[in-house]
C-alpha cells in the first residue's frame, strides 16, 4: 500500500480513543493500534490474521446481518453491533463500530470495540446476562441510548426483566452515581407521586427531590392517572428542553424510564392514554425479548441464579447434564421470572448439591397441583433475585 495510505490509516487509529483495527472488505487486519493488540492479548502476528480470527478465535466470519462488514449494512455510514468477543480467555460483551474509509473494490474499515462491562456473557451474581443473537441486538439498542437525553420506554412481557433493564441503562449512563427511584404505577402512595387533589405540586416536587439528577423508573405506566401523565410529561419536556440547550449540563434534571407491556404508539383511539406523553416516550422504544427467544440463555441465567443463591445460602449447586436439559426443554410463560422461580425452588428443596431433573420436576408439580398458588405471583426473594428481576434500592 502506498505511504499516502499508510499514513492515513495510521492517523485514523491514533484518532480512536478505543482499540480499533482497519480491516479490508473480508475482515483482513491491515493496522492496529496498541490498544487493540493488548486488550485481546493475541498470540503472534496481527497484521495480516483476519479479525474473526484474532476477536473470535473462528474460521470465518460471522454468518449474514451478524458481521458487521455485512452487504446488507453496505450503505450504512455508521454500523453498529454487539459481539462476543474472547479477551485473555474470558467471553466479554463488546460493542463494534464499524466506519468506511474507503470505498470501490479495495474498501476499507476502521472497526472500534468496547468491552461493555455492565452485561455479561458469562454467569454472575448481578445484573443482566445474555449470549443470544435477540439479548445482543437489544444491549445493542440500550448502548445507543445510555447517554442520549431522551425519556425512554422499555417494552417487554410480564416477566421478561424490564426493571433490570433500566437499571442498566442508568449503570451504563453518566448517571450511574445519583438515584434510580421506582415507581410502581398506579401510584397513590403520598410519599411519592401524590394523589390528584391533595397538594399535587408539592408531593410532585418531593418525588423529583428523591430522584435528583439520577433516573426515574415507572412500571406500568399505562396505569397511572391522568395527572400523573401530566406530571410525567412535564419532567420528560423538561430533560429533553435541557439536552437541547448545550449551555447546561445535559445531567441536569432526571431521566424518565418507562415501561409497559405493550407499545405506546399503537393504541386504540379510545384510550385515556396521553397521546403527547405515549408520542415523547416512544421515540426511541426498547423492546425487551421473551425467555422463548432466547433459548440459549437459560442454562446462563440459571447458573447465574444459583451464583447468586449460593451467596445468600452458602451452599454451592450445579446443575447435571440431564438437569440442563430439563430446563432448556421447558417452557416459561412468566419468562425470566419463571425460570427463577423454577431454579431457587429447586436448589431449597434439594437434599444435595446437584441438581437433576427430579429436582425440577418436583416443584413443577407442586406448582402444578396448586401447592404453590400462595406465592406464584410474588416476585423471588429480593436477596437472590434472577437476572432480569432486579432489587428497589437506589444506586
Amino acid at each position: 500500500m502506498a505511504a499516502t495510505g499508510n499514513a492515513e490509516l495510521a492517523a485514523a487509529l491514533a484518532r480512536s480513543h478505543e482499540p480499533a483495527i482497519v480491516v479490508d472488505g473480508g475482515g483482513r487486519i491491515l493496522h492496529a493500534n496498541r490498544r487493540f493488540a493488548f486488550s485481546t492479548v493475541s498470540r503472534g502476528r496481527t497484521i495480516g490474521r483476519h479479525c474473526f480470527e484474532i476477536c473470535h478465535n473462528a474460521e470465518r466470519r460471522c454468518p449474514g446481518d451478524e458481521c458487521p462488514l455485512a452487504a446488507a449494512w453496505a450503505r450504512m455510514p455508521l454500523r453498529r453491533a454487539v459481539h462476543i468477543h474472547r479477551t485473555a480467555g474470558i467471553d466479554l460483551l463488546t460493542r463494534i463500530a464499524v466506519r468506511p474509509l474507503t470505498v470501490g473494490p479495495s474498501a476499507t474499515y476502521l472497526m472500534a470495540f468496547r468491552t461493555l462491562n455492565h452485561v455479561s456473557a458469562v454467569p454472575q451474581g448481578s445484573g443482566l446476562v445474555g449470549r443470544s443473537a435477540a439479548f445482543r441486538r437489544m444491549v445493542e439498542q440500550m448502548d445507543r441510548v445510555a447517554e442520549a437525553p431522551i425519556p425512554l420506554l422499555i417494552v417487554g412481557e410480564p416477566g421478561a426483566g424490564k426493571e433490570i433493564v433500566a437499571r442498566t441503562i442508568h449503570r451504563m449512563s453518566r448517571r450511574r452515581h445519583e438515584p434510580f427511584v421506582i415507581v410502581d404505577g398506579p401510584v397513590t402512595d403520598a410519599s411519592l407521586a401524590g394523589q390528584d387533589r391533595v397538594l399535587p405540586h408539592l408531593r410532585f416536587g418531593d418525588l423529583l427531590g428523591r430522584v435528583g439528577e439520577g433516573t426515574l423508573f415507572v412500571d406500568q405506566v399505562l396505569g397511572l392517572t391522568l395527572f400523573q401523565q401530566t406530571m410525567l410529561l412535564r419532567l420528560a419536556d423538561a430533560g429533553l428542553n435541557l439536552g437541547r440547550n448545550v449551555r447546561r449540563r445535559a445531567g441536569s434534571a432526571p431521566r424518565l424510564i418507562a415501561a409497559s407491556e405493550t407499545r405506546l404508539d399503537a393504541l386504540p383511539p379510545d384510550t385515556s392514554f396521553r397521546a403527547d406523553l405515549a408520542d415523547t416516550l416512544s421515540i426511541y422504544p426498547i423492546e425487551v425479548p421473551p425467555l422463548r427467544d432466547r433459548i440459549e440463555d437459560i442454562l446462563l441465567i440459571a447458573e447465574s441464579v444459583l451464583l447468586r443463591l449460593s451467596v445468600v445460602a452458602r451452599r454451592a449447586w450445579r446443575l447435571t447434564p440431564a438437569g440442563a436439559a430439563y430446563l432448556q426443554e421447558r417452557d416459561y410463560p412468566e419468562n425470566v421470572r419463571e425460570l427463577a422461580y423454577v431454579v431457587e425452588r429447586a436448589a431449597l428443596a434439594a437434599p444435595g448439591d446437584e441438581l437433576g431433573p427430579d429436582d425440577f420436576a418436583f416443584r413443577d408439580a407442586c406448582l402444578e397441583s396448586g401447592h404453590a398458588a400462595e406465592d406464584r405471583g410474588r416476585k423471588p426473594l429480593r436477596a437472590h433475585a434472577g437476572p432480569g428481576l432486579g432489587t428497589r434500592s437506589n444506586g
